[in-house]
């Protein structure tokens, strides 16, 4: 399922104090970030095998990127957010073409509408074709930062890191230190780490509270000597700053990301930074829906399939 799109790596100058940080824009993809290396080939799939419609339950860029390119496949994309999500994501999807529903029950109800009406409900934690697309970012790092010691990445699923490492592994190269990045919720890796970097309030924010292929990740970054690393506001706050001083812009776990990868730069003589996904611009709902039981979902699907 890899896909031979490239996005470009950047550095800073020979001169800056971040000269050994490089970062990869998967936010400069035409989608926006990098889960179009999943679900492109996949829409692609569907569309061969005469299926039009699917079900997502999405932070936001899963959903955003299936809309990009279903729109273009003919595919409509049902997606359930939760009603604390980002919103200038969700708005972006609703221009992209998605049917949006808000929830604060988005999984439980996309699983629902999947087995009651029989439609494709791609999960990118679960489903180790995703493996084998992610190995196409650590393909193209291979040639674009061949002398990276070390990568640093927002881990929520997970799944992208697993991936490109296993381009690594399959070539017979040596490791570089994999650093997992989380905040918010999804903190289940650092806390297994380094609980003492886990606020207390971080059980009640936005993400995943147990990060799906956890135990996978953990023995990678022990196999390649890396780490995992919580993110402050404060953290974030002084990574946006530098960011902008360099012109640069991109998502709050790519902001997260630098924020590491600011604390690693004198570390490691290279090291690669990844921007997931791009900064969002803001905006609202056009016709905002809300759903909180399974009448709710039932007259929806209905409304969906009027369109």
């Amino acid at each position: 399922m890899n896909t031979p799109s490239i996005t470009p790596l950047i550095s800073f100058s020979a001169d800056s104090p971040f000269a050994s940080v490089f970062i990869k824009r998967e936010d400069q993809s035409d989608a926006g970030s990098h889960k179009f290396r999943y679900l492109k080939p996949l829409l692609k799939k569907y569309q061969g095998e005469g299926i039009f419609t699917l079900v997502l339950s999405t932070t936001g860029n899963a959903g955003i990127t299936a809309a990009h390119y279903g729109r273009k496949m003919g595919i409509t994309v049902f997606c359930l957010m939760s009603d604390r999500g980002d919103l200038n994501k969700a708005a972006q999807l609703e221009k992209e073409g998605a049917f949006v529903v808000l929830s604060s029950r988005p999984l439980r109800f996309a699983k629902y509408l999947a087995k009651r009406y029989k439609v494709p409900f791609p999960r990118i934690s679960g489903d180790a074709l995703a493996l084998d697309a992610y190995a196409s970012l650590g393909d193209e790092l291979i040639v674009q930062a061949q002398q990276a010691k070390a990568i640093v990445n927002f881990a929520t699923s997970g799944t992208s890191s697993l991936g490109l490492m296993r381009a690594y592994e399959s070539k017979g190269l040596k490791l570089p230190a994999l650093h997992l990045v989380q905040s918010g919720k999804s903190c289940s890796i650092v806390r297994e780490l380094h609980p003492e970097q886990v606020p207390t309030e971080a059980e009640f924010g936005i993400g995943l509270s147990e990060t799906p292929r956890k135990k996978e990740l953990l023995g990678l970054i022990q196999k390649s000597g890396g780490d995992a690393w919580y993110v402050t506001d404060v953290d974030r706050q002084e990574a946006e700053r530098v960011l902008l001083e360099n012109h640069l812009e991109t998502s709050w776990e790519g902001v997260c990301s630098f924020a590491i990868a600011l604390r690693l730069k004198d570390r490691y003589e290279s090291l690669v930074c990844i921007f997931s996904g791009k900064k969002w611009p803001k905006a609202e709902l056009v016709s905002p829906r809300r759903a909180e039981t399974f009448q709710d979902m039932d007259r929806l699907w209905e409304e969906f399939l009027s369109l």
